[in-house]
């Protein structure tokens, strides 16, 4: 009986996606084109636009739908068309937790300092970035807030350290202290390198999304190891940012984003793209600290 009131719902709601518009869903991606508002999505970002919500007039009657019982093939539908339905009261804070890849993160980090004489790329603006991210993406809370970050990074022993490496490495420490990342190294092989990160970095995700401490789950990586990771978060309801560099450096090496990994996280921002979109090019910049307080290398 359940299922014939399931069946039955949906056909109406299903005729009435039909004649909202032209709906182009690329399967598995989270998103929609040619809808009648005419809004150009920025570069490198993906998830829902709010003009989905008002040229699509299904959407507002799915919405409807999403308090009751019967309404899971909606939210499904929701989930897939990219409508950024509400999944909290108003009064709630949106709990973010950011994954760091450190070494990920620190090839992109040298690359806009030393070949992009852009500055040193630091935490506190990029959470204020995501925070703003996700409130476009997630509807209906009071507030967006980082409450946990964590860095995941191979360490080298004192004896492959120069002087110049411990410095750095100090610098940066303090740099996630005051940002309020908790730093999270592992030893390095002295032989087989940096081995291990990859799996610390999922069990302290699963560990912290699994315990109901986050809503929103953040990787900063590209590797496609993480997929099961996602699938894993997403199946607890705890959705998925991934936020990336694509960009290819002097030396011929590229820093990019698996396939795999774009096509099952909820949302995705290419950082290294809003450099050239109008809307993010100013909070591109503030990412960057020009003169600091170290000298960075």
């Amino acid at each position: 009986m359940q299922y014939r009131r399931a069946f039955r719902d949906w056909i109406p709601w299903r005729a009435a996606i039909r004649s909202g518009g032209d709906w182009r869903a690329r399967s598995g991606s989270g998103e929609a084109a040619g809808d009648e508002g005419g809004g150009i999505e920025a570069p490198g970002l993906r998830g829902a636009r709010e003009s989905r919500s008002r040229c699509c007039p299904a959407a507002s009657a799915v919405r409807g739908r999403l308090a009751s019982s019967e309404g899971w093939e909606q939210r499904m539908l929701c989930d897939r068309m990219g409508w950024g339905i509400s999944m909290a009261s108003n009064n709630t804070i949106c709990r973010i937790g950011v994954f760091y890849d450190g070494s990920f993160f620190v090839y992109a980090q040298r690359y806009y300092y030393h070949e992009r004489d852009l500055g040193w790329l630091r935490f506190q603006p990029l959470h204020a970035f995501i925070e703003a991210f996700i409130a476009q993406k997630e509807h209906g809370y009071a507030s967006y807030k980082v409450v946990y970050a964590a860095w995941h990074q191979g360490l080298f022993t004192s004896k492959k350290a120069t002087p110049e490496l411990l410095r750095i490495d100090r610098d940066r420490y303090h740099d996630l202290m005051h940002a309020g990342v908790e730093p999270k190294y592992l030893p390095m092989s002295q032989t087989r390198g940096e081995k291990g990160i990859d799996v610390a970095l999922a069990v302290d995700a699963l560990q912290v999304g699994l315990g109901n401490r986050i809503d929103i789950a953040v990787l900063v990586t590209g590797d496609g190891d993480f997929v099961p990771l996602v699938r894993a978060l997403n199946k607890q309801g705890v959705r998925v940012l991934v936020a990336y560099f694509k960009f290819k450096a002097k030396d011929g090496k590229e820093s990019f984003i698996n396939e795999r990994l774009l096509s099952v996280v909820n949302y995705a921002v290419d950082i290294n793209a809003l450099e050239n979109d109008k809307e993010y090019k100013q909070a591109f910049k503030s990412l960057f600290r020009k003169n600091g307080d170290f000298e960075r290398s």
